[in-house]
């Protein structure tokens, strides 16, 4: 029918099918001309067309491999209707001919004295109360952790750090549900002067550093927060990676802007400099990512809010960079900005 939106069929393989996708040809269409089809590096193995509209008719023939073949839209006003174009691939980003992809590790092949609880290292109290400043105690665990191939794990609340949380490379962090590192404090509210709240190695380091169901917050207003900031790379794609693992600022329980933004003047609630900056060093990959604004409140709070954070996604690394099902909305001045950015690969 003509429900579809669009549809993206990427690095794939037909085997002994017949007909890969019918779908409606909304090219006749009115508005926006839904069900519109992008098919790229396709390895196809029959004398089957590969692509038929509703009414039977063949769009695209029986071929041994599809570059890139595009039904509809490619830019705002450009729609093309079957037409073949090759596209570019760094190296850099492919494995085996696709792009490269990591599954989100389970650690299971880790002993159990290897899982540190960050709630119950002696020495280091750490609270995650949503008031207590935890930040020197995680980064002294943090780092020991690092050095001694531990995996940091953070039970679930809300972890204040009122200076940079730095996470090292050797870092493996795995949160429950969402636990959350949030800044608070003056250090991030100088919109002059912005500083990182998680660090996530320094300019040039090289080595593991991996995170999964965390968020990272701001816990008040500050103009002056970059919420992460990924400096590293790896020896290898992904092994710098984050799965699964959110940036909000406003909208949530332990944080004072769901009730302190809803002036329509906007200058009154600059709730966040940046949500994440991946840097010129950096080599990152990131799959399930999302970066919010709050439109709305989700844990009590007024009934609406009103927050003007800066930017959204800042990219400018070089040396390979994987933004898969990513989501940045909301921000005043980009939602994603790809400065200078070389080998970025990102798809929905």
């Amino acid at each position: 029918s003509n429900g579809l939106g669009s549809m993206v069929l990427l690095d794939s393989k037909s085997t002994n099918s017949g007909t890969v996708v019918k779908f409606h040809d909304s090219s006749n269409d009115g508005g926006n001309r839904n069900s519109q089809l992008l098919i790229q590096n396709l390895v196809h193995d029959t004398t089957n067309a590969i692509a038929v509209d509703s009414n039977g008719n063949v769009k695209l023939a029986t071929t041994g491999h599809v570059d890139t073949w595009v039904w509809g839209n490619i830019t705002p006003g450009q729609y093309e209707t079957g037409t073949t174009f090759t596209t570019s691939r760094p190296n850099v980003l492919l494995s085996d001919g696709k792009y490269f992809m990591r599954s989100q590790p389970t650690y299971a092949e880790y002993a159990a004295d290897q899982v540190v609880n960050v709630k119950a290292v002696d020495g280091y109290p750490v609270k995650g109360d949503g008031s207590t400043d935890d930040v020197a105690s995680l980064n002294a665990i943090l780092a020991a952790n690092a050095a001694n191939c531990k995996i940091s794990y953070f039970p679930y609340g809300v972890y204040i750090v009122r200076d940079t949380l730095k996470i090292p490379v050797g870092s493996r962090i795995a949160g429950e549900a969402w636990a959350v590192i949030s800044g608070a404090g003056d250090t991030f509210k100088d919109a002059s002067n912005p500083k990182p709240v998680v660090q996530l190695g320094q300019p040039g380091d090289t080595g593991v550093i991996e995170i999964q169901d965390m968020r990272f917050s701001a816990s008040e207003i500050l103009p002056g927060a970059i919420i992460v900031e990924v400096n590293a790379a790896g020896t290898s794609p992904g092994d710098v990676a984050m799965w699964n693992t959110l940036v909000t600022v406003g909208g949530t329980f332990e944080t004072s802007i769901k009730d302190n933004c809803a002036n329509q003047d906007t200058s009154q609630c600059m709730g966040a400099f940046l949500m994440l900056h991946l840097t010129a060093t950096s080599s990152a990959y990131i799959e399930n990512f999302w970066g919010w604004t709050a439109d709305h409140n989700l844990d009590g709070g007024t009934g609406y809010t009103v927050i003007s954070t800066g930017r959204g996604i800042l990219v400018e690394a070089t040396k390979g960079t994987w933004l898969t099902g990513t989501g940045s909305e909301h921000n005043w001045l980009y939602n994603y900005n790809f400065h200078s950015a070389q080998n970025v690969y990102a798809g929905m």
